[in-house]
């Protein structure tokens, strides 16, 4: 091969390079930007085939679709107990900020270093300071309601978007913790008193019941003593005590004690 012959293959594959490497494609779940001569061009480009000037342009790709982020932060509640949450964010990113992000950020981790975990904290510190530390318990779906709120908000201008957030865990401090199971024991312990207290209650209505009415047996008793069936009762009164035996041994004249078991005149 000649040397000319050689040169033209040379050229002809630098030129095939140089082509294909002006192509490139921007998957569904992405987003790209262009840089001419290192400056950023302020488009954003859509999922898709693309070209740019050789030597001239280059790209980045960015994924736009939605990534996890398990975040952990540290605030005090209203009543400054300390408070640590993890928070498991579902964030996407609009396209039409990409140039922006590109410009002023750079990659995506740059974007979760100085954005995302930043803003999530000082959504926190607010959302956390609303409520003292029995509410973040007794209320933690309205604090989740605040947290996304303004989570939310803050991650909106640099064009990240929060499709979802949960609250993962929220740990507070031993000393708080020790308080809370105390305050449980005193509660129970005060559950259990008031039932021990309304049962001694009802007892005591239930003695003065019976009391009342032994006392008004011993009244209608009374009368019927007064009345002229009165010996009737005595008779009835024996023969409820009465074992069925007669006494052994008779005093006095030899007569047998009983009752008089003939009907009154």
């Amino acid at each position: 091969m000649s040397k000319t012959a050689s040169k033209l293959a040379a050229v002809l594959a630098a030129l095939v390079v140089i082509v294909a490497n002006s192509f490139f494609v921007v998957g569904p779940t992405e987003g790209a930007t262009i840089q001419r001569l290192g400056v950023v061009r302020p488009v954003s480009l859509e999922p898709g085939p693309h070209i740019k000037i050789p030597l001239v342009e280059s790209y980045t790709l960015y994924t736009v679709g939605v990534r996890k982020h398990e975040i952990t932060v540290q605030s005090k509640t209203r009543d400054l107990q300390p408070v640590e949450a993890t928070f498991v964010l579902n964030i996407g990113i609009d396209r039409a900020s990409l140039p922006s992000i590109r410009r002023d950020l750079g990659s995506l981790n740059d974007l979760d270093d100085r954005i995302v975990i930043p803003q999530t904290q000082e959504a926190f510190n607010q959302a956390a300071a609303s409520y003292t530390a029995e509410e973040v318990i007794t209320k933690r779906s309205d604090l989740k309601g605040s947290f996304d709120s303004l989570v939310g908000s803050r991650l909106q201008p640099y064009g990240i978007l929060v499709r979802d957030a949960a609250v993962s865990t929220l740990n507070f401090s031993d000393k708080f913790d020790e308080a809370v199971e105390q305050k449980q024991i005193a509660e129970q312990n005060a559950r259990k008193a008031a039932y021990l207290a309304e049962e001694a209650e009802q007892n005591a209505v239930a003695a003065v019941n019976r009391a009342r009415g032994e006392a008004e047996a011993q009244r209608l008793e009374a009368e019927a003593l007064k009345s002229v069936g009165g010996s009737l009762v005595l008779q009835a009164r024996a023969i409820d005590k009465w074992d069925g035996h007669f006494p052994q041994v008779l005093g006095g004249d030899g007569v047998l004690p009983f009752m008089n078991i003939e009907s009154p005149q």
